[in-house]
């Protein structure tokens, strides 16, 4: 008898055992299934839009389909005609430094505020990392600083030389190019309108007594010209 009920027990502690062993074995189906589910998703999420897009490139045959993004533009720079690609949304000051080699006019602050990437277009100083390229029209002439004579015999490049202007020069090629167009308005400028007009353009040296001092003296000499 006592054997009958030690069996007895036994078995159903077996039973017992397998029934959690089995709901153990269904749980961790349950969680990888959940998880192949889950993977699945991602992938579908991430590789169907790319697939779809190249399959949608491949059935158009559209073997420009990223030349498309760029444009090309007939540009006057320093008197000479230049054919650029760049996108439209390029800044000039990139356009002529990358694409064109002219690394005189410099990157600043990127924002128009520093005055570094002057440049002129049509005569008037504008700032070369605000102007888009597709902004521009085919006739318009583009003036760097490398344009602005061949040997350093500007007027405003002689005073500049002159009064010793520069101290680590980075700002100094749209100094020039401002001082260029200030003088070409107002030949005779006065300090307060040096001031104003030259604002725009910031010298983290502090050179501006100096560079007050070239524009007259560029002013003196344009006079005796």
């Amino acid at each position: 008898m006592e054997k009958d009920k030690d069996k007895q027990r036994y078995d159903k502690r077996l039973n017992t055992s397998r029934l959690f062993f089995l709901l153990f074995l269904g749980l961790l189906s349950l969680n990888t299934f959940v998880s192949f589910v889950t993977f699945i998703t991602f992938v579908l999420r991430t590789f169907v839009p790319f697939v779809t897009f190249i399959t949608f490139v491949l059935k158009k045959k559209n073997k420009n389909f990223f030349k498309n993004c760029m444009n090309k533009y007939n540009l006057h720079i320093n008197g000479k005609k230049v054919t650029v690609e760049a996108a439209p949304d390029t800044p000039m000051l990139w356009v002529i430094r990358d694409y064109v080699g002219l690394k005189g006019t410099k990157f600043g602050c990127g924002m128009a505020q520093c005055g570094a990437c002057t440049i002129h277009l049509d005569g008037q100083p504008v700032r070369a990392c605000q102007t888009p390229v597709s902004t521009l029209k085919a006739k318009q002439q583009i003036t760097t600083i490398e344009g602005i004579s061949a040997n350093l015999d500007h007027v405003i490049q002689k005073a500049w030389i002159e009064e010793q202007v520069p101290q680590c020069g980075y700002c100094q090629s749209g100094q020039i190019m401002s001082a260029v167009a200030l003088l070409k308005a107002k030949p005779k400028p006065t300090d307060d309108e040096i001031d104003t007009y030259m604002s725009g353009n910031l010298c983290r040296c502090g050179t501006y007594d100096s560079i007050r001092k070239a524009i007259h003296r560029a002013a003196d000499l344009l006079k005796k010209e």
